[in-house]
């Protein structure tokens, strides 16, 4: 924070002395000293250059921290939903199980190789229930992950949990709970 107050100053600083640049170079009294503005013009761009560079370049690592902590937080709520939950004996359902609960009054849906049903939140899904409805009985992890969703509703997965895709047939996830990076 201080350096940017710093650079801050430093433009500042430089940005008055090229206007009283402008200034004493219309003036027909200070001719004489014109040769040597010049010169102190040339260091000013390049002073100016040099802040300039160094702005940019902490724009750039602020940036690139500030990403690299959203990655962070992303990866944190996809670790949630991936998390080791096989070691707590959940039923194992199997594609075409999952296939037959595909209508608004029984919607299981599988994400991340987990199924939920989610017949009773149907009518509370803030995308409305036809988003549900086209996953049903299918697996909507790729759609889950576009949309964006909010760790809370990440969170409100487990309320829906009723039990895991078979190892031969789990397409985001391996034995043991290991994610597998696409």
């Amino acid at each position: 924070m201080l350096s940017s107050i710093t650079r801050a100053v430093s433009l500042e600083r430089l940005s008055g002395e090229i206007r009283m640049f402008g200034k004493l170079s219309k003036n027909p009294s200070t001719e004489n000293n014109l040769d040597m503005d010049y010169l102190n013009l040339g260091f000013l761009a390049l002073e100016l250059r040099e802040t300039v560079s160094k702005t940019l370049s902490s724009i750039k690592n602020e940036l690139k921290q500030t990403l690299s902590e959203q990655s962070a937080v992303e990866n944190k709520n996809n670790n949630k939903i991936v998390s080791n939950k096989s070691e707590s004996n959940l039923k194992t359902i199997t594609l075409e199980e999952l296939s037959w609960h595909d209508t608004i009054d029984d919607c299981w849906i599988a994400i991340y190789d987990y199924v939920y049903d989610c017949t009773e939140f149907m009518i509370k899904h803030p995308g409305g229930d036809d988003v549900l409805c086209e996953y049903a009985g299918r697996d909507g992890t790729i759609a889950f992950i576009s949309t964006g969703h909010s760790e809370s509703a990440v969170n409100l997965l487990d309320k829906y949990l009723i039990g895991e895709l078979p190892p031969n047939e789990r397409l985001f996830r391996i034995e043991n709970g290991v994610k597998v990076v696409l």
